[in-house]
């Protein structure tokens, strides 16, 4: 059985060939309006803010602020730490706004690091290592 799909294929390309192929994959990039990092940026915020607003995330922070001063972890480690204390969020995105607010406000930094997450859920990708400051 052959197939016909690029990189999976055993055929070799060329430089010409590969350039070519990047040429075309990056004019075809130009031609969609789905890349626009201001209107992304703007998006993110929103939804950000409609999560802020909720109760769970006032109190999230508040127990974020109780960590001790060099605590490090991960975003699902947050996601621990802070459901044992006052329940699990109320949104799919509680997590990551929790988390952007606390650095915004002063309470966590990224350290830098990148581990592999461990919750099954979490499918061990690479994440940012935060700190409490």
């Amino acid at each position: 059985m052959s197939d016909d799909y690029g990189l999976w294929s055993k055929r070799r390309y060329t430089l010409d060939e590969m350039e070519a192929a990047l040429d075309q994959a990056e004019r075809e990039c130009a031609m969609t309006d789905e890349f626009d990092e201001e209107k992304g940026r703007e998006l993110r915020d929103a939804a950000l803010m409609s999560v802020s607003s909720r109760p769970w995330h006032g109190q999230a922070i508040d127990e974020i602020a109780k960590l001790p001063v060099g605590w490090s972890g991960l975003g699902e480690d947050f996601r621990v730490y802070v459901s044992r204390r006052i329940g699990p969020p109320d949104n799919s995105n509680a997590i990551g706004a929790l988390i952007m607010d606390a650095a915004r406000m002063g309470l966590i930094c990224r350290t830098g690091n990148a581990r592999g997450m461990r919750l099954k859920r979490s499918h061990a990708r690479n994440t940012p290592e935060w700190q409490r400051v």
